[in-house]
């Protein structure tokens, strides 16, 4: 007897391990969810946040005369195809802290797991103000619930509804029937697998300060004239109809999280006139508010960016709007977080000094090119200056069509451009551009003789060094142009530029190309040790060369250890032109002052207007003429 309850014993206790544990099991330490039950039609009450959340077990009813309040940070869970109808009024109204919402109970929701919320009362204003609805609407074919078609439905009556989120409901976002006039405003009406609202004839809704996307049919049905018709920007400069509503992703954190990242086209995007935002700015659409932190740059940025918030985080593309200007304070550092731009459409005064020069980065540590994108000057804008700044791994600064003045600014590492551009004729003094991926600086169409680059380094760019394309003609004097991937200077398509006193050393294949009927003034520079030719001129090119030095500019054979040297290809030394070691202080260090006894002193153009900042005649090359003292 003692050995068989030897055995017996061993083999209950794993039978209770076995069975005595399942995955139904509370996890412990966690409390079940207590619900407060709701099956029955509802008098005059409110539903508490003490007794939230709330389970649906069965339709339920406002009832005609009764109030029902709802606290902000209530849940109401449906379990099944329920609906609430408000057949007396409702006060749902939570805040962007504490949204209302109403939800499914199962675990996975979907669209159509519970019916919506119904308004029928035309004697009352009841209210839904910073409520979530989501995962209601079951579509119906029966024609049964033909007012059940939304996940609000709004049925003779004029409810608002206001900064509100509706999402994943399996029918229309909001459906508005039978002569209703509900107010409608600063809600996200998304991804509704019919339409985003929907409005019978006969009603006249107010439908302002929405945004209405991706709905699986449409984002406005039948809704007023002018709703949804994208004719203007707001301020945020994103399309929008005459009553400032949107059709744009409201770039949600997450599935069940409607807080908005920075870049959300509905941050500041609210009715203007309704109480702003806790810091201070204009009111967003949806549930929850962005904070802007007073060092964030995102969207409209205008004013003064002082150095006691610096540095600032460019968390979204930013712009100066038309008729606005922004201040930049010496000293101060931006750091682009990602690929975003900056665009002026008003005015820029980035102004450092010398000893506390503004700086334009990334916030890595290790940042390829390209790791934000462009610095743009639109042509809207005006009065724009960078002047004591340092710039890098943006794709790069443009220019379009307006004014801009660079002075003692250091661009590095842009992915594209270092300064590119369009039909303007920005001014570059005393400024350095090195490590660009297509060019340093590129000029294209009608940049006129008001262009200027001077007393510039323009060094090691994968592709040119300055490219001039399109009947571009700026003044090009006193730059340093080395070490170039292609040409130092490139001339294109009529481009008439006067590129005086420079050295243009060391490029990968020319010195100098000009081709399609360029025409430059090539005077006082000296061109060296250019992989292929010194100048080489194409296709109906004549510039006007003299007094150059272009000297050990070499074209390498294939098939031989020697290399043929050629300074012009398909263009003659013209007046005063020499082929002579400058004799550099050090060209390996990047000291190209001429040593005394260089062939190139006092060899330049010896018109009085040339002459060296001393008084005597014109030296060639970088540091030689008036503007030779840098």
């Amino acid at each position: 007897m003692k050995s068989a309850i030897g055995l017996i014993l061993p083999l209950a206790l794993l039978l209770a391990l076995f069975f005595g544990c399942s995955e139904d099991e509370e996890t412990p330490g966690e409390s079940p969810i207590v619900y407060t039950e709701l099956s029955q039609d509802l008098a005059t009450r409110t539903l508490t946040v003490i007794e939230s959340p709330y389970l649906v077990t069965d339709t339920i009813r406002v009832l005609q005369g009764e109030t029902v309040t709802i606290e902000p940070g209530v849940e109401i869970q449906f379990s099944g195809l329920y609906w609430l109808k408000v057949e007396g009024e409702l006060q749902a109204v939570g805040n962007t802290s504490n949204p209302i919402v109403f939800t499914s109970n199962k675990s996975n929701p979907t669209f159509g797991d519970w019916r919506n919320v119904i308004f029928n009362n035309p004697d009352v204003q009841s209210q839904m103000s910073y409520c979530v609805v989501e995962y209601g609407a079951l579509y119906d074919t029966s024609g049964v619930f033909y007012n059940y078609r939304g996940g609000i439905s709004i049925v003779n009556s004029s409810p608002i509804i206001d900064h509100c989120v509706i999402y994943k409901v399996g029918y229309n976002g909001i459906y508005i029937t039978e002569g209703s006039n509900p107010i409608i405003r600063n809600n996200v009406i998304v991804e509704n697998d019919d339409n985003g609202i929907f409005c019978q004839p006969g009603c006249n809704p107010t439908i302002e300060y929405n945004n209405s996307w991706n709905n699986h049919s449409r984002d406005w049905v039948d809704v007023p004239a002018g709703i949804g018709e994208e004719v203007q920007l707001n301020i945020n400069r994103d399309s929008c109809d005459v009553n400032y509503n949107i059709s744009q992703n409201p770039l949600f954190l997450g599935v069940g999280d409607y807080h908005m990242h920075s870049c959300s086209p509905c941050i500041d995007a609210g009715d203007p006139s309704s109480t702003g935002d806790a810091d201070g700015t204009i009111s967003d659409m949806g549930v929850f508010y962005y904070h802007v932190d007073p060092n964030n740059i995102r969207k409209r940025t205008e004013g003064t960016l002082g150095i006691n918030n610096s540095p600032y985080r460019v968390t979204c593309d930013a712009f100066v709007l038309p008729g606005a200007s922004l201040i930049i304070e010496p000293g101060v550092e931006i750091r682009f977080e990602g690929l975003y731009g900056f665009t002026v459409f008003g005015s820029l005064d980035a102004t450092g000094t010398a000893a506390s020069p503004i700086v334009i980065t990334t916030d890595q540590e290790d940042p390829p090119r390209g790791y934000w994108k462009y610095l743009t000057f639109d042509r809207q804008s005006s009065d724009n200056y960078l002047e004591y700044c340092m710039i890098d791994h943006g794709k790069a600064i443009v220019v379009d069509s307006t004014d801009l003045t660079v002075d003692h600014v250091m661009v590095r590492n842009m992915e594209e451009y270092g300064l590119h551009a369009i039909n303007a004729s920005p001014v570059v003094r005393d400024c350095e551009f090195t490590g660009a991926g297509l060019g340093c600086i590129t000029f294209d169409s009608l940049a006129t003789t008001d262009a200027e680059i001077k007393n510039t380094i323009i060094a090691g760019a994968e592709g040119r060094g300055i490219s001039l394309n399109y009947y571009c003609s700026p003044t090009i004097t006193n730059c340093l142009i080395i070490n170039n991937g292609t040409s130092g200077i490139h001339c294109g398509s009529q481009s008439n530029a006067a590129i005086i006193n420079n050295t243009i050393y060391g490029n990968g294949y020319y010195g100098v190309f000009c081709q399609w009927n360029s025409n430059p003034v090539l005077m006082n520079n000296i061109i060296a040790n250019s992989d292929l030719y010194g100048i080489n001129c194409q296709y109906s090119s004549f510039p006007a060369i003299s007094y150059n030095d272009v000297w050990n500019n070499h074209l390498a054979l294939p098939d031989s250890l020697s290399s043929q040297r050629i300074n012009y290809n398909d263009c003659e030394a013209g007046t005063g032109d020499i082929s002579e070691n400058p004799l550099f202080v050090s060209a390996a260090d990047e000291d190209f002052h001429l040593q005394a006894g260089s062939p190139c002193i006092d060899t330049g153009n010896p018109e009085d207007a040339y002459d060296d900042p001393d008084g005597s005649r014109n030296d060639m090359g970088a540091y030689g003429g008036a503007g030779g003292n840098w």
